[in-house]
């Protein structure tokens, strides 16, 4: 155990019989962390009572000293050791200074990073790994020598889910007995609604907050494509289910404008409440913020009780110190491992990433990932896994089979506990059904339970640019799918469905609803029913889906980490190793010409 070994050995002399060695035996104990006192019995060579050493040992986080009495049958002294080592492998403390500052504080400086899941090894500055960080968080509010945690959050960025996690860990840190500095030069609602946690908040003199609440658009096509010459037909049969709207109508649906309106006004809440809570407002009060001005300069800011003080990173640093504060050591636990803490290979917790699109060979990689969970079936190792689920749907074949994989290993005695992202939508929803826990988070977009196509086709814009085509054919419906090649858009459909195509299709969708229903009644333990009452390709916030069952309960991917532990059976204090997958990619490349924009996220 931790706090105690037993040891014992039998010592044979070369050329003496086996049984006329001599044997030996022991037990060591550390009553606190970084004390050692032991004691060792030995047969002597004459026959006679056994010698006893007595050991005493101290270590610190970077030296270790400790002495070692034997003492003979008649209780004397034969002999005293004495070992100095400077990187002990046992994991001790320093004491606090006698004289000089009591507080400790470290610095980690986050300024331009993106808080995102994985990162490149090397050449990547940009990103920060939110594993990386949450280590860093946890060693410093469990180390007891550490009093404030000092962050600098100038240009920091990160998706909402991974944004609204990071200030739950901050305010563990706060729970700890710990203060919470912070820098920020400029913030918006997400960031500023991080950053509000801290017990000190300071703006730099140029910078900003930009606090107008939320607001969500989506542009419409319908006219596009009826002035180019495209026809589109949207197999729409449940009334939420609203992916193709935007090249079926000219404006938004009373459905759609209700589900996107609940999104705007769960994450305006989550946001402006946690505001007001870390700055001691109330949340009339920081409506008012919002609605008069919504863009604060610092002075603003200042008055509007939104910051602490006006200053830049280094006075921040400069502060403490005049403040009596010190610089701290980082934890030992992010600076080396010490092998004789635990014996034996640790328990293994894969945390496994499924990003992007439901697809086969790109964004989750259905194929790929599937297979490398079924793997984990197998190994002793691994005693649960933990599913990062941040995916808006996509194709059923690959969701069916990362699902698939998660019923095997729970079959087999491995719990699976999915921790949900951003968006864990449709196909995102269908990865996370069959999870022994679904931890989900405010500001999560879930749900969307349901089944949704369309067919675009040529209708006119091949004879607008002059293209003709014609085609022969065998099989009453294979003019179906001949297309025309169109410059740039490549092949266009050339008719629309006709109306007995069209009842196939409706059929077929009606049908993978139902099983799409099914399997979540299965996995989650509810009726058809009530599982169908909340579908209809109806999104849901986080809370939203914990009331009505689809969900658990609230928390980040650290909360599935600890929950996977326990319904592992890892007794607390026990090391487990983490393994990520997909493997974290080597290098990144650099830049090479002008770099292009890209989309945001639905909550940006």
């Amino acid at each position: 155990a931790p706090w105690l070994t037993l040891f014992g050995d039998f010592t044979v002399n070369d050329g003496t019989p086996f049984g006329q060695g001599h044997w030996g035996a022991g037990l060591e104990v550390r009553p606190l962390r970084g004390l050692h006192l032991g004691v060792r019995a030995r047969e002597r060579l004459d026959g006679g009572d056994p010698d006893v050493a007595i050991l005493v040992g101290v270590s610190g986080r970077t030296g270790h000293m400790a002495s070692q009495s034997v003492m003979d049958p008649d209780g004397d002294v034969a002999m005293t050791s004495w070992l100095t080592r400077s990187e002990p492998p046992f994991a001790g403390r320093d004491t606090r200074p006698l004289f000089g500052p009591s507080e400790t504080w470290v610095a980690i400086d986050l300024q331009k990073r993106t808080l995102s899941y994985q990162k490149y090894r090397w050449l990547d500055d940009d990103h920060v790994a939110w594993l990386d960080l949450l280590a860093q968080l946890e060693a410093v509010r469990d180390d007891k020598q550490l009093d404030i945690l000092v962050l600098n959050l100038a240009g920091f960025t990160g998706r909402p889910s991974l944004l609204w996690e990071m200030r739950q860990e901050l305010q563990k840190v706060r729970d700890a007995g710990k203060r919470v500095v912070i820098y920020l030069d400029r913030a918006g609602m997400g960031t500023m609604h991080l950053a509000a946690v801290a017990d000190r908040l300071v703006l730099d003199p140029q910078g900003d907050l930009t606090l107008p609440g939320l607001a969500l658009s989506r542009s419409y096509l319908k006219g596009t494509l009826d002035k180019v010459g495209l026809g589109f037909q949207e197999h729409r049969y449940f009334k939420y289910k609203s992916a193709a709207e935007t090249l079926s109508r000219d404006s938004m649906s009373e459905a759609d404008r209700e589900q996107r309106q609940r999104i705007v006004d769960v994450c305006y809440e989550t946001w402006r409440n946690g505001i007001a809570a870390g700055r001691g407002r109330t949340p009339a009060a920081l409506d008012a913020v919002i609605d008069s001005l919504g863009f604060l300069a610092p002075n603003e800011a200042l008055a509007a009780g939104l910051v602490d003080e006006v200053g830049r990173w280094d006075q921040v640093l400069e502060s403490l110190r005049k403040e009596g504060a010190r610089p701290g050591r980082w934890p030992e636990s992010l600076r080396r491992d010490y092998w004789d803490e635990q014996w034996g290979q640790p328990a293994r917790i894969p945390v496994v990433f499924l990003v992007g699109d439901c697809a086969m060979d790109s964004g989750i990689n259905g194929r790929r990932s599937s297979a490398w969970l079924r793997k984990l079936i197998g190994d002793p190792s691994v005693k649960a896994v933990v599913l990062r689920a941040d995916s808006p749907g996509g194709d059923p074949l690959p969701s069916d089979l990362v699902a698939d994989a998660v019923r095997a290993l729970k079959a087999a005695g491995k719990p699976v506990v999915v921790s949900q992202g951003d968006v864990a939508a449709s196909g995102g929803y269908w990865i996370s059904m069959d999870g022994s826990r679904i931890l989900t988070t405010p500001v999560t977009i879930t749900g969307s339970i349901g089944v949704i196509s369309g067919w675009l086709w040529d209708a006119g814009i091949a004879e607008k640019a002059g293209v003709t085509a014609e085609s022969v054919q065998r099989g009453r419906h294979a003019d179906l799918y001949s297309e025309i090649g169109l410059p740039l858009l490549g092949g266009v459909p050339r008719r629309p469905m006709n109306d007995e195509e069209l009842a196939r299709t409706e059929r077929v969708i009606r049908d993978m609803y139902g099983q799409f229903v099914t399997a979540v009644a299965t996995g989650r333990n509810l009726t058809y029913a009530a599982v169908d009452s909340v579908a209809q390709g109806r999104v849901w916030m986080g809370q939203d889906a914990i009331d009505r069952g689809l969900c658990d309960q609230v928390g980040g991917l650290s909360d599935a980490i600890a929950e996977a532990r326990r319904l592992a059976g890892i007794p607390a204090g026990r090391d487990v190793e983490l393994v990520e997958y997909p493997p974290r990619p080597l290098v990144r490349m650099p830049q090479l010409g002008p770099r292009l924009g890209v989309m945001g996220s639905l909550l940006e």
